[in-house]
């Protein structure tokens, strides 16, 4: 859809995305495509090869940005982060799980961590030994 054919967000469809995004877009994915037949892992299957294509595409983007930084580019890069999470989003439903409660459980989890930091914004967590785990 080219930038002029785009239509406006309805305050309806975004006063209803902050109860539940996952499950709406989930909605909208089985609305659009349909709910193909076949067993559970096969669906789950082909919703994460739809999101590594997505992953792909902002691997591109990405790689584009740090050539020259511009604010297309910036849109471009941010465009295909939303379109990686709209497909996790996919593959949590079809999982069972709340994606965003994960993801801050994995953050808490995080946050009891020791880390070693990288000196350039990232980092990683120190392994502890199996003995030194708690149980």
């Amino acid at each position: 859809m080219s930038k002029s054919a785009m239509i406006p967000m309805p305050l309806s469809i975004a006063s209803n995305f902050h109860r539940d995004p996952q499950k709406e877009i989930s909605n909208w994915r089985k609305l659009t495509f349909g709910v193909p037949s076949g067993d559970k892992p096969t669906l789950i299957g082909n919703q994460i090869k739809r999101m590594l294509k997505e992953l792909d595409e902002l691997k591109a983007a990405s790689q584009d940005l740090l050539l020259a930084d511009t604010e297309y580019l910036r849109n471009c890069v941010k465009k295909e982060m939303c379109d990686v999470l709209v497909t996790m989003f996919s593959v949590a439903d079809e999982m069972e799980f709340v994606l965003l409660l994960e993801v801050l459980y994995v953050h808490w989890t995080n946050m009891n961590r020791e880390w070693k930091s990288h000196g350039d914004g990232t980092g990683q967590h120190v392994k502890k030994a199996p003995w030194e785990l708690e149980r």
